[in-house]
């Protein structure tokens, strides 16, 4: 592991919040982020390698000027029942920006217990693919990035030199993170 990139202590979330990175190496790095457990039901996660798509010969698959990025998110529900000893949650990635286009999201349910205090992701960057580890490895996804399959050293995926971090809720003021740590790979 290498140095430290970004770090936030604990913050509720009003949105979106945009980690300050250098330039270019968010492409190689390491997420951990752990969020409280909300008490109603919302996403919230993580979008990666965001950007906007620039006019380039070597990204034929975005329009300039669109959004570009890896959603890896949680559609959290609290326990159904007061006295229920565990229940699932729905994780994912949006894979929208993606090629091939197609298949848009990759899913999977995540066991959560009563005795759960925060949600846990942490998340892999290695330029082509990230690895995503949900609620400390109960579930576990590869997801290639935008522009894996056209990827040869020295390219710019989708020309995208901004290559952002951010965290996200769909509702404000419900999700609290705890805290949220970058750091380049070493």
């Amino acid at each position: 592991r290498g140095g430290v990139l970004a770090q936030l202590g604990p913050m509720q979330l009003n949105g979106e919040v945009s980690l300050q990175l250098p330039p270019f190496v968010a492409n190689q790095s390491e997420v951990l982020l752990r969020f409280e457990l909300p008490s109603e039901p919302v996403r919230f996660g993580v979008r990666l390698l965001t950007g906007v798509c620039k006019e380039s010969q070597h990204a034929p698959w975005c329009t300039p000027g669109d959004a570009i990025g890896n959603e890896f998110f949680v559609d959290w529900t609290p326990a159904p029942e007061m006295d229920a000893a565990a229940w699932s949650v729905l994780v994912g990635s949006n894979r929208s920006s993606t090629p091939p286009m197609g298949e848009k999201d990759q899913l999977g349910h995540v066991p959560i217990l009563s005795t759960d205090s925060n949600f846990e992701m942490r998340i892999y960057i290695d330029r082509t693919y990230a690895e995503a580890f949900f609620a400390e490895g109960r579930l576990a996804m590869v997801t290639p990035l935008q522009g894996a399959s056209l990827y040869r050293p020295g390219l710019f995926l989708s020309n995208n030199t901004e290559q952002g971090i951010a965290i996200f809720a769909s509702k404000p003021h419900t999700v609290k993170i705890a805290s949220a740590m970058v750091w380049e790979k070493g």
